[in-house]
């Protein structure tokens, strides 16, 4: 929740970046960048709360599970890359075989009458 007075500073804040030329934009995008590291260290705080438990649900293992991604996000915002930037490319799909035809069933032929 916020306190009435960081609801001012954050609305001053606005306020002069939009009056600033450029610098809104740039200002404002690393708020954003700020609040996002803000919420993925909390999420790494929860994390480290279910390690100490002894069974997880399939929930909260997905979620322990998360943590490396987690990591990597923040490295990339502190570093100011994107993080769909950062990310590690994907080794090149090996192209599937093609299936092998499968046998045809026998057809019995029809009596000539």
């Amino acid at each position: 929740k916020f306190c009435s007075g960081a609801k001012s500073q954050t609305a001053r804040l606005v306020l002069t970046l939009s009056t600033i030329p450029g610098a809104g934009v740039a200002a404002m995008a690393e708020i954003e960048v700020q609040k996002r590291i803000k919420a993925l260290n909390k999420k790494l705080a929860q994390i480290e709360k279910l390690k100490e438990k002894s069974q997880l649900t399939a929930e909260e293992a997905g979620k322990v599970a998360s943590e490396k991604q987690i990591l990597n996000e923040i490295d990339a915002l502190e570093r100011g890359v994107a993080p769909e930037e950062a990310k590690p490319a994907l080794p090149p799909k090996a192209p599937e075989a093609p299936e092998a035809p499968q046998p045809q069933p026998a057809v019995a032929a029809a009596p000539v009458a």
